[in-house]
């Protein structure tokens, strides 16, 4: 598996910053939608979340209050920017729509560290930004 998650059929051998973005981007997503419990395994207890301004510590951290915003949202991420950085690690920029208990879409950016490990990558940074206006 490429995220410590479920299984994702991508092998660090074959690692492409694009298609590593894409699929992270996807299960990222999927989960914060449909399964925000199980996120905690995309994070380490030095994963660092900013969202809306206010940080967390730890995967479990940032679960908690992420478990807090509201219980119907649906993303359609539409841009995934990667970068490869230092140690193999990779930037994410993501970008698209969010939908929060409303038809009504706010448009969102996201931004990542992942950081390769035994085969997987998780979640070192992420910012987490809602764009109103």
């Amino acid at each position: 598996s490429l995220f410590v998650a479920p299984p994702i059929a991508i092998k660090m051998a074959a690692v492409n910053p694009d298609e590593v973005g894409k699929a992270f981007a996807t299960h990222f997503y999927n989960l914060f939608d449909n399964n925000r419990p199980a996120m905690t395994s995309l994070f380490q207890d030095q994963s660092m979340i900013t969202f809306e301004g206010k940080q967390f510590l730890g995967g479990a951290a940032a679960v908690q209050h992420l478990m807090s915003l509201g219980t119907n949202v649906k993303h359609q991420p539409q841009q995934v920017f990667a970068q490869p950085t230092f140690n193999g690690a990779l930037l994410l920029l993501v970008i698209g729509n969010i939908y929060i208990d409303s038809p009504n879409p706010v448009r969102f950016s996201d931004v990542f560290t992942l950081v390769p490990a035994g085969g997987s990558f998780w979640v070192y940074n992420a910012v987490l930004s809602l764009n109103y206006g």
